[in-house]
């Protein structure tokens, strides 16, 4: 593997790990219009008053869940832990973009262990969401609005 190869991989990476943070992100706004009971419009209002750091952690929305708040932090902890292997995998990456050519077996070793890793994360985690882009939570909301209805 030469310099270009890594430099491709670590994109490759940088990208499936924004899925990532895309998929979980996805599990927490539906774990809260679960609880809330809708999905748009009042919900858009949860995010108007926050800072760009609480929208990135998302804590503020604690307070609006009920039922499913054990789901919550969990899913909170993943995106937490998610976000440290992240950091450290770019930070690593970038590091060894630099010293490539003194240490090209360690960093060729690196990049596709690390690759690997970030493609199983991302698998994982789209797997939560089924073909309608619903997740098991959106499934339970809509199931209950159609009871409410029927």
């Amino acid at each position: 593997m030469d310099k270009q190869l890594f430099l491709i991989f670590t994109l490759l990476s940088l990208l499936m790990n924004l899925g990532s943070v895309f998929f979980m992100r996805q599990m927490i706004w539906s774990i809260v219009w679960c609880d809330k009971g809708g999905k748009y419009n009042h919900l858009r209002r949860l995010k108007q008053d926050q800072s760009l750091m609480a929208k990135w952690h998302m804590t503020y929305l604690r307070e609006h869940t009920n039922e499913h708040t054990k789901e919550f932090d969990f899913w909170l902890t993943v995106k937490r832990v998610h976000s440290v292997f992240f950091a450290f995998g770019l930070l690593l990456s970038v590091v060894l973009i630099f010293v490539y050519n003194y240490i090209a077996a360690f960093a060729n070793a690196y990049c596709i262990v690390y690759t690997a890793i970030t493609f199983l994360f991302t698998v994982c985690f789209a797997l939560q969401i089924d073909t309608k882009h619903h997740t098991k939570y959106d499934r339970e909301r809509i199931k209950r609005k159609n009871n409410r209805k029927g």
